[in-house]
């Protein structure tokens, strides 16, 4: 892996490189794409697709300019928060660089800088600013703290007490108010996604327990918006695991979410029922996704509950 030493040196021979993130890129990949450029301000961020409806929001505050194309040249693409090629919809080749928190699968790059210690890539590049000596200015400092606030879970899953430390240095260069930062986090849901969510709980197919731990695991189907269902089942029923799926364009789509005293790794986990079924999944430990064949919809509950039993001693509950 490249130093931090380094960095400078490495982008100063490629100002104008292109910065991209995982397909549906979330708060920590908008917020370490926008960190980036604001680094390097020669370079230019396209997005595979439309980012999630957070990102979109904090895309629209801080006036982060963007692209929608999967057309790009991996020699001379920066990936930031993704080293899973299934993830990037197709592109492929040797990237320039990749900037990431996480290691399921590593793309081929010349410069590699990854930290699984990190709990968000945009604490991955404020550690980097630091050692070259890098002083965040007030929008910079928000953009890290907003990619700790959401892959964190709001601070639930911490490894390091420097972690707070640096929070407490981070609030001290930015302009706006904690609960004003954390406010972009909370924006309500739309009107489809409230009736979405609304059905889906005439729609739980099966609630398990783990024995030993009682922890609770839903399963559904959805319309659509199995992110945001999978994310209210763990944050509104306090379920540990939630699962939703649907048929959303062509595909079958599923989301998980667990809660942060869950050990198992959701992207791990959809990334082997992904390649398992033919498919392509991964993500991070609390929240994955993963796309199927469609064909799998009818028996998917049974699909679920047979790898998850792989890992735990489940017994379903009645209701």
């Amino acid at each position: 892996m490249d130093g931090c030493e380094s960095i400078l040196n490495i982008f100063s021979k490629n100002p104008s490189f292109t910065i991209t993130s995982h397909s549906l890129a979330d708060t920590d990949g908008v917020c370490s794409a926008a960190l980036l450029n604001s680094l390097f301000p020669k370079s230019k961020i396209v997005f595979l697709d439309s980012p999630s409806s957070h990102a979109k929001k904090i895309c629209e505050k801080y006036n982060i300019n963007y692209k929608i194309t999967s057309d790009i040249s991996s020699k001379n693409t920066v990936l930031v928060d993704v080293s899973d090629p299934a993830l990037l919809k197709g592109v492929k080749g040797k990237f320039f660089a990749v900037f990431d928190h996480h290691t399921t699968n590593v793309v081929e790059t010349e410069h590699l800088f990854v930290s699984e210690n990190s709990p968000s890539t945009t604490y991955l590049i404020y550690n980097m600013m630091k050692e070259l000596n890098i002083k965040p200015n007030s929008v910079q400092a928000e953009l890290i703290l907003l990619g700790l606030i959401s892959d964190t879970y709001r601070f639930k899953s911490v490894g390091s007490k420097q972690l707070f430390s640096d929070v407490s240095i981070l609030l001290s260069f930015t302009k706006t108010d904690y609960n004003d930062i954390v406010s972009i986090l909370d924006s309500k849901m739309s009107f489809s996604e409230r009736i979405t969510f609304i059905r889906s709980f005439g729609k739980v197919y099966s609630a398990y327990r783990e024995k030993k731990t009682q922890n609770l695991f839903v399963v559904t189907d959805t319309d659509s918006f199995t992110s945001l269902v999978s994310t209210r089942l763990v944050d509104c029923l306090e379920a540990n695991v939630g699962i939703a799926y649907a048929i959303m364009e062509g595909n079958l789509v599923i989301s998980m979410r667990t809660s942060s005293n869950m050990e198992i790794h959701s992207g791990k986990f959809l990334k082997e029922l992904g390649e398992k079924y033919n498919g392509e999944g991964g993500g991070h430990v609390h929240a994955a996704g993963c796309k199927l064949n469609k064909k799998y919809f009818s028996k998917m509950e049974s699909i679920l509950l047979q790898e998850l039993s792989k890992h735990f001693n489940l017994e379903e509950v009645e209701f």
